[in-house]
């Protein structure tokens, strides 16, 4: 899904990055990114 959001671009790629999450968290951070309505976050970077 993510992809083809970035690929239609709905997202602008000069907005920030509003949640990180370590690698060991990538289900924690996929699913807060998945439910950003709730969460409102717009980007998740995830650290190695």
């Amino acid at each position: 899904m993510l992809l083809k959001v970035l690929t239609a671009q709905k997202i602008e790629p000069e907005l920030p990055i509003t949640q990180c999450s370590k690698l060991a968290d990538i289900l924690e951070g996929y699913e807060t990114f998945a439910n950003a309505t709730k969460t409102k976050v717009l980007r998740v970077i995830i650290e190695a």
